[in-house]
């Protein structure tokens, strides 16, 4: 199945999923555990299969020290608003 899902997003063309935050605004910061993590709301553009969406999404940070960052975020998208026929599974019939 991997390799249909790399054939239907291009991946030889276009190896990466590229996302460009244009605007962060911050929601809140929490204390978990006396470890401050960051909560931001993000607008960009994310690019698959070389067409470019603008999206909203949420985005954690947690300083990590020594001046890095852990950044993560996640969002669930379809894959024909990027233009990408969805695989279709085989099911075997027996």
């Amino acid at each position: 199945m991997d390799e249909v899902m790399y054939a239907s997003l291009k991946s030889k063309q276009y190896p990466r999923i590229w996302y460009h935050a244009t605007e962060l605004t911050l929601i809140e910061a929490t204390n978990i555990n006396e470890v401050l993590q960051y909560e931001f709301d993000s607008r960009g553009e994310l690019v698959v299969a070389g067409i470019t969406n603008e999206i909203t999404m949420p985005v954690f940070v947690l300083p990590l020290g020594n001046g890095k960052l852990k950044v993560s975020g996640a969002i669930v998208l379809k894959m024909t608003s990027f233009k990408i026929e969805p695989p279709r599974r085989e099911l075997p019939w027996g």
